[in-house]
């Protein structure tokens, strides 16, 4: 789609970086060895992968859960749906971009939204699937746009997040980003009408410091869980690799390995050791760190870790952390939040 937020824009979205299949095996046998027990799929698009069906029937096989993040738009060919339905993934998480033709258009720069719209339909025939929108735009009515097409293709459920800048090069993409201030704005103005749509079965990634958002909105989301605070960036709790084996921290740091396979590891027992390593360690460490000294006391800061890091190579955490003791109106407390990662 080459929608103008991805961060795989860094990749130049060269067709021969694909991971092998047997790569992708090695990898997901190193992975249950050392205890997980669910695998992403992502990209760019999943679906353009080849192996993806041959993954899929393996990973069945010795009982890996697996996810797809996909746009769906494979989905609206015949031969292929037909296909992925004989060797669907465990979940499937549909990233839904636009809602009519003319904001297909602007997002994507293509126009065969309908072909699009007909995977999405398709794919929530699937009870696994669910529906997500990294939202980027200016008009706060779109968020509530895009929830009506996602019901209108049969969705269930939404869960909503901003985008991430991405860092290529040793900088942050940045031009697509709605500024952290609107996307506030835009979920507290269409909150009610949002609830009201999915009867609350519907989600915030935040990703942003809480004390940016009405605390008596952050109160009812959480005790209704609506909400997800910090990532596996964060608390450390999943690995990312690339197509190439390289270990990943995050999505939005393709040039920032912190190691590879074959190379730094080879095997469960050396993927742990490597993981618990001094510069391993360190680096995590370093991009942990609190933004603000606001956060270092801040009683909730074990909720959202003072937002994902990745926001304050564009803009000032003096501009956005506000303190959540020193302006909490009402005083109100919080129980837990959820992981971004495992839903729990």
């Amino acid at each position: 789609m080459r929608c103008h937020w991805c961060y795989a824009k860094g990749t130049e979205y060269d067709p021969s970086e694909n991971m092998p299949i047997q790569r992708a095996l090695e990898l997901m046998f190193a992975m249950q060895a050392v205890g997980v027990k669910s695998i992403t799929l992502i990209g760019g698009e999943p679906t353009l992968w080849k192996p993806l069906l041959e993954f899929n029937s393996e990973a069945k096989r010795i009982g890996m859960k697996t996810t797809l993040v996909t746009n769906a738009t494979r989905f609206g060919n015949d031969a292929f749906w037909d296909a992925y339905r004989e060797n669907p993934c465990t979940m499937t998480s549909l990233s839904i971009k636009a809602f009519n033709e003319e904001s297909y258009l602007c997002v994507t720069g293509h126009s065969n939204f309908q072909i699009t719209k007909t995977g999405i339909s398709r794919a929530f025939q699937l009870d696994s699937a669910r529906a997500t929108v990294v939202y980027t735009g200016e008009n706060p009515d779109e968020i509530v746009q895009l929830a009506r097409f996602a019901i209108e293709c049969g969705a269930k459920g939404l869960s909503i997040s901003p985008a991430t800048p991405a860092y290529i090069s040793g900088k942050p993409e940045s031009d697509f980003l709605t500024h952290p201030e609107r996307f506030v704005r835009g979920i507290v103005e269409n909150y009610d009408e949002l609830d009201r749509l999915f009867a609350g079965k519907f989600s915030i990634s935040v990703k942003l410091p809480l004390c940016m958002w009405p605390r008596k909105l952050i109160k009812q989301m959480m005790d209704r869980s609506q909400i997800f605070t910090s990532c596996q960036l964060q608390h450390r709790s999943g690995l990312i690799f690339d197509v190439n084996g390289r270990l990943l921290s995050c999505n939005s740091l393709p040039d920032y390995p912190i190691g590879e396979w074959g190379k730094d590891f080879t095997n469960a027992d050396s993927l742990k050791k490597h993981i618990g390593s001094a510069p391993v360690v360190q680096f995590y460490d370093r991009m942990t760190t609190y933004a603000s000294s606001k956060c270092m006391t801040c009683s909730v800061k074990h909720l959202c870790g003072g937002g994902c890091p990745l926001f304050y190579g564009v803009y000032e955490a003096s501009g956005l952390i506000k303190g959540w003791d020193t302006d909490n109106e009402d005083g109100v407390q919080l129980g837990n939040a959820r992981c971004a990662t495992c839903d729990s």
